[in-house]
């Protein structure tokens, strides 16, 4: 992974802006923030943000902890203790690896 701090703050504008897509309740679907979660993760590992890849990382990100059943009450009881101030990340997870997914199946013209 290349500058961990660069990966970060291209995550923190991806979860800023799947933050916005839930609070407007929008579906998950291809967009701005799939886009950046791609290209914050194709910049960290020096490749291109191709179907491919795209592929490949809805695989790695599809498997992850954010379905961890301990994980969802962590941040249920963050939303509760912070009365929904908080990104729910395991639903900003799941919405992105759902808009991922999507963006696969309907690849950009």
């Amino acid at each position: 992974m290349r500058d961990g701090p660069a990966f970060y703050a291209e995550i923190d504008e991806a979860a800023a802006l799947t933050a916005a897509a839930l609070a407007q309740g929008l579906p998950p679907g291809a967009g701005d923030a799939v886009d950046a979660f791609v290209s914050a993760h194709a910049r960290a590992r020096r490749e291109s943000d191709t179907p491919a890849f795209r592929a490949h990382l809805h695989r790695l990100v599809s498997r992850s902890s954010g379905f961890d059943p301990r994980l969802e009450r962590y941040w249920a009881l963050v939303g509760t203790a912070t009365a929904g101030r908080v990104l729910n990340m395991t639903v900003a997870h799941r919405w992105l690896t759902e808009g991922l997914a999507m963006s696969i199946a309907a690849p950009k013209s």
